[in-house]
């Protein structure tokens, strides 16, 4: 997870979600139609918690890790 030294604010964009985990835009968005990042529609564009998402992408990596996707 490439959280690095910025400091993220506490409301993100999906771009900015993407861009503290390390993934794709496309594959945020999948993640919160999954139900594995949560996340809000405000004015018609997700808004996240920075700290729920660090949550929910390590809940998810160690799902994974253990070999049952969820």
């Amino acid at each position: 997870m490439a959280t690095g030294t910025r400091r993220w604010p506490s409301l993100l964009t999906v771009a900015q979600a993407a861009q503290m985990i390390d993934r794709d835009e496309n594959t945020v968005r999948i993640y919160l139609r999954r139900g594995v990042l949560h996340g809000r529609k405000s004015a018609g564009a997700y808004v996240l918690a920075r700290d729920e998402v660090l949550a929910d992408i390590s809940r998810h990596e160690r799902t994974l890790k253990k070999g049952t996707i969820g």
